[in-house]
């Protein structure tokens, strides 16, 4: 069995509309290592990641306003079971989040992943573990269009 997934297309100059991507200066907006998440987000803090855990952060913070969508590095870090992250805006309905993985892993690795993802209620994003077991993660920021 094959799954291809579509992430959008580029656009030769030609066409009237659409954004531009708009690289920004790294940052680190969640670190389940050490709790950190970015400054705002309404969870607060936040560890490892058990069965069916999820983080949910402010990604709007770290960009100038009228940004739609972030561009972000997700890393899954030392699972202790094989599974995957899904990564999706906040208010979108759970079945529907749940049917595309952003990171897949299996125990002990560390596995990094682009993706680019619209901004939620509130410019908040959720990362939701759905292994069998415990996981740390990182999100990082890269860029965003308007």
């Amino acid at each position: 069995d094959v799954l291809v997934d579509s992430t959008g297309y580029w656009d030769d100059g030609t066409l009237a509309t659409g954004s531009r991507f708009q690289p920004v200066q790294p940052q680190r907006l969640v670190d389940t290592r050490t709790g950190a998440l970015a400054p705002g987000s309404a969870m607060g803090h936040v560890l490892r990641l058990g069965p069916g855990d999820f983080v949910s952060f402010k990604a709007d913070g770290a960009l100038p306003p009228g940004a739609a969508t972030a561009v972000l590095n997700v890393t899954a870090v030392d699972p202790s079971a094989a599974g995957y992250l899904s990564v999706f805006p906040l208010g979108l309905p759970l079945a529907e989040a749940l049917q595309t993985s952003i990171v897949n892993f299996t125990p002990g690795a560390v596995r990094p992943n682009m993706t680019i993802m619209p901004m939620g209620v509130g410019g908040e994003i959720v990362v939701f573990n759905a292994s069998g077991g415990s996981i740390d993660v990182l999100v990082d920021i890269t860029g965003y269009f308007a």
